[in-house]
């Protein structure tokens, strides 16, 4: 992934007027763009509705996101594709 750009960087706190929003697995800060991995801790009721929120708040905050699943990084092509795109909008 880190060939995509060299501005790549893991664990950034995202925050906005209300505090603290998030701490995504990877992403790309000032083109405000977000990698999330979502493992199977996300299915839980109470996740899900954090993680509604939270995409939410970032969404309102001006940052667009993805949300990954293990089945997703079975085809990295598509992925890095995707986020390629998104970088050079």
């Amino acid at each position: 992934m880190s060939k995509l750009s060299p501005t790549l960087e893991t664990q950034i706190p995202i925050t906005d007027d209300a505090g603290m929003i998030s701490v995504p697995d990877m992403g790309w800060k000032e083109q405000r763009i977000l990698i999330y991995f979502d493992g199977s801790l996300h299915r839980d009721q109470e996740r899900f509705e954090n993680d509604q929120s939270r995409m939410t708040r970032l969404t309102l905050a001006g940052y667009r996101f993805f949300r990954f699943t293990r089945r997703d990084l079975h085809n990295l092509p598509l992925v890095r594709q995707l986020i390629q795109e998104a970088l050079t909008q």
